[in-house]
Order: C-alpha cells, then sequence, then structure tokens
C-alpha cells in the first residue's frame, strides 16, 4: 500500500458517523462504480417475494432457513417469543404484550392443529411451531462492513443482516400483511473488511440472471454458519416505537440490553458530562461507546434525553450514538419500513434527495475508500 493510501486509511473510522463528516475521496476511490441497490441495501420485491425467500421450502434467505441455522436448543423461537413479550411486560407495555402474543405468538402456535391451542393460547396440550408457517417475511438485505471500524464489532468484517417483517398470517402468503415490526437478524461477517467489501461489490457487476444466486451465495457465509451477533427488534405494534436487542446465550435467544443505548435516568449528569469531554474525538467520528453498565433494555426514537443533555458539547452526535437517536432521524421511526414496498422501504435518514450526503451516500465512499486502498 503507498503511503497516500494509508494516510486515507485514517479516513474509514471517521467514515463511520452517519451524521457528520466531510471527507474529499482520491480521483482513484471516487471513480469506483458502486451500485447501493445491490451492494448496500437489497429491497427488491421479486427476490423478497421469492422462492429464495420462501419460508415453505425453506429457502436460502427465508426466516425458517436463518433460524434453522441458529446454535439454538429445540424450542428456542417460541421462548424468544415470550422473552420478547415477557419484557415489554417487565417494562410497563401490558396492553402491547398481550396484543404481540394475540396477533403473533397464538396464531403460529393454532396454525399446528395437534397443539389445540384455544383461542387466546391459554390452554395448549402442546407447544410445536411449524416453520413453514413462520410470520416472517424478508424485506431487505443489507452490508454493513462499514461496522468494522466500531470498537465492539462483532468481526473485522463488519455485519451482514436480513431484516423481516412480522406479518399478520404466515410470511409465505401474500395476503397477510405486513404489521408494523422488524426483526434484523445481524451476523458477524468474519474476515477482513476489505474481503467482505470485495464480495458485496461483486454483486454490482453480476448479471440480472445471476444475481439472486450469487447474493444467496455471499448470505450463506454467515447465515449457514449462524454466526448471529444480535437480534435487533423495532416494534411499533401498538403506539411508539419501540426498540429491543436479543443475544444468543447457552441455546436461546435472550433479552439484553440495547447496544449503545444509555438510560439517561440511571447516569448522573456529571458522569455523562465526563464521558462527553474524555471522549469528544470518538464522538465526533461517531465510534464512541457508552459503558455498557448504562445501557438500556429499551431504546426508543420517541424518548427524550434529560434537559441537561442539551447543554453538553456535540449534544446532538452524543444523542445520536443510540439506537433511538438514530431511529428518530426516520420520518416514522423504521430504518427499513416494513408496510412499504421496494426503494420506498428506505427512510429518509438512509436516502435523502433534498440533500448532497445522505446515509447510503456515506455508506457508498466507505466501500469506494475500502476499496481503493485495497488495489
Amino acid at each position: 500500500m503507498n503511503s497516500s493510501r494509508a494516510i486515507l486509511l485514517l479516513g474509514l473510522p471517521m467514515l463511520a458517523s452517519a451524521c457528520l463528516w466531510q471527507t474529499d475521496l482520491p480521483p482513484g476511490a471516487s471513480s469506483i462504480q458502486v451500485n447501493p441497490s445491490r451492494e448496500l441495501v437489497v429491497t427488491d420485491e421479486n427476490l423478497m417475494s421469492g422462492p429464495m425467500a420462501q419460508n415453505q421450502t425453506s429457502g436460502p434467505l427465508s426466516f425458517r432457513e436463518a433460524m434453522g441455522a441458529l446454535p439454538v436448543a429445540n424450542g428456542a423461537p417460541l421462548r424468544w417469543l415470550q422473552a420478547w413479550s415477557q419484557r415489554l411486560q417487565d417494562e410497563g407495555y401490558a396492553d402491547r404484550a398481550t396484543t404481540f402474543t394475540r396477533r403473533v405468538t397464538c396464531p403460529w402456535l393454532r396454525a399446528t392443529p395437534e397443539n389445540e391451542c384455544d383461542e387466546t393460547c391459554g390452554l395448549c396440550t402442546g407447544f410445536t411451531l411449524r416453520p413453514e408457517a413462520a410470520p416472517f417475511r424478508l424485506i431487505a438485505l443489507t452490508n454493513r462492513t462499514d461496522l468494522s471500524v466500531m470498537p465492539d464489532r462483532a468481526a473485522d468484517g463488519g455485519e451482514g443482516r436480513l431484516v423481516f417483517a412480522i406479518t399478520d398470517g404466515p410470511g409465505d402468503d401474500a395476503s397477510s400483511p405486513s404489521l408494523p415490526v422488524t426483526v434484523a437478524f445481524e451476523y458477524a461477517q468474519h474476515g477482513s473488511a476489505l474481503e467482505w467489501e470485495q464480495r458485496w461489490h461483486a454483486l454490482g457487476q453480476t448479471s440480472d440472471a445471476k444475481f439472486p444466486a450469487s447474493l444467496t451465495a455471499l448470505t450463506r457465509i454467515f447465515v449457514a454458519s449462524g454466526t448471529l451477533a444480535q437480534i435487533r427488534t423495532a416494534d411499533a405494534l401498538t403506539g411508539p416505537m419501540l426498540l429491543h436487542q436479543f443475544q444468543i446465550e447457552s441455546g436461546e435467544l435472550v433479552a439484553t440490553n440495547v447496544r449503545n443505548s444509555p438510560d439517561w435516568a440511571r447516569v448522573p449528569s456529571a458522569s455523562m458530562q465526563q464521558f462527553a469531554d474524555d471522549d469528544a474525538s470518538a464522538i465526533a467520528g461517531g465510534t464512541a461507546l457508552f459503558p455498557k453498565s448504562w445501557w438500556a433494555a429499551c431504546s426508543s426514537p420517541t424518548a427524550q434525553p434529560p434537559a441537561y443533555v442539551s447543554g453538553l458539547t456535540q449534544h446532538d452526535a452524543l444523542v445520536q450514538l443510540t439506537c433511538g437517536g438514530c431511529h428518530a432521524l426516520t420520518q416514522n421511526g423504521f430504518q427499513i419500513d416494513p408496510m412499504a414496498k421496494g426503494d420506498a422501504k428506505l427512510s429518509r435518514f438512509l436516502v435523502d434527495p433534498t440533500k448532497d450526503h445522505d446515509e447510503i451516500r456515506r455508506r457508498i465512499e466507505w466501500m469506494q475508500l475500502a476499496l481503493w486502498q485495497g488495489n
């Protein structure tokens, strides 16, 4: 690598910031053509509703395939949904917990007649979930190799993600409408960031006929191996959006605190002030990490930080480090809208035609710079 490219390597962490960046790419990097709809966020409706994403046949991009490849115990999917409801209950959202059970978990249980569940699933003789009837539908695949610069990165190659909508009925059934809930399976991409950017970039040069198979071959690397970093959910089922996180522990999908999202009410103002002062550079670059002991059980784009936060240095950048702060930059809380179709699924935070730079533009520049440095 020549000296100019070694110097530009320092630009990758600065391009981690989703809100603040000013980077003039060298001509060799800016001339690299990136197709974002194939290399960064894939939302092609023909692919999302095609055989590769069908639960009935365990398509390679289906929820059934993704869940089945995880190193979890028998019955873990049902216990995960129950843990989700319990987390809502514990947080004071009893009505939402009940609605989640009624709209999602119970119908899936009742899809197996042998379970003999009553209408509310308060009484069942069995608890089998038929994977072909899963109320989950693929709505997007995303390349987050740019997360490889984060201090707590899942892997040196960042993450690859499958985003599903929860549906009102079996996900394969076109008549089952999407509910306002998304579930993102976020996988560690083991290997170098350059290797993964080259893999994703190759999709942009793939013919239309070969693209589905090429995309599947790429995602199989992490889906088939079950290298899950976490599952993150965005739930606006009965009101304001709630963001939760789940991880595999001892063969179960358990609720954990939400990454880098502090429980503002529990953090002393003096401690937050000290953090803002000590980590000013990382906050500006978008790579700062709040102490894990501060992380909250739930985050929300509608939750307002305490008034003192507005007086902190770089307060906007500080808040936007959090899950809720990032989702607050969208029009309805969803980065990938389960109720929309095609490119309309992408939030205005991701794609904003009124701005010269938006989040997708940042990811394009990150890929261009990474690929250029690897040549």
